[in-house]
């Protein structure tokens, strides 16, 4: 990946979303690496032009697929502490 490459258009609408536009200065991919956040950098990367994410239908789909593996493991978590509280 190219750190000095602008970000393409569905990054930019991810910096200006992901916590509350926190991150919206960022301009370049080097920019999200230097913001320290592994999530940002995580959608970045997926939801970028270089990984295929064509258009907005991409996108969406690519985040529900997210959101559906992030709460398969926030189950999981839940499910430990459900067993752990019965121990």
């Amino acid at each position: 990946m190219n750190h000095k490459k602008l970000l393409d258009k569905f990054q930019q609408i991810v910096v200006s979303a992901y916590e509350g536009g926190e991150h919206s200065h960022c301009k370049t991919v080097q920019d999200v690496k230097i913001a320290g956040d592994g999530l940002l950098r995580f959608l970045t990367s997926e939801l970028s032009e270089s990984e295929d994410c064509e258009n907005i239908a991409d996108a969406l789909k690519r985040l529900d697929t997210i959101a559906r593996e992030i709460e398969e493991v926030r189950d999981a978590f839940a499910e430990e502490s459900s067993i752990s509280a019965r121990r």
